[in-house]
């Protein structure tokens, strides 16, 4: 089993979210996560009933996962 198919369920991520890659680093002590979603997916959006997603820019979260961490562009 791929570490990309444990880290999904792990995430607790659904389609169109998929883990891309994922990288651990011993030395360092860090675990890197690529999360992308399927192009063309559709989100919901408070102001229209559904939007179609744009390309993004590949960003670096620092810190346990929640809604006050910071993102940096790699």
């Amino acid at each position: 089993m791929r570490d990309t198919t444990l880290m999904q369920p792990a995430l607790g991520l659904t389609p169109p979210w998929t883990v891309v890659r994922s990288d651990f680093d011993t030395e360092a002590g860090r675990l890197d996560v690529q999360i992308d979603f399927t192009p063309g997916s559709r989100f919901a959006c408070p102001t229209a009933a559904r939007r179609t997603a744009r390309p993004t820019i590949p960003r670096r979260r620092r810190g346990a996962i929640s809604t006050s961490s910071s993102t940096k562009p790699i």
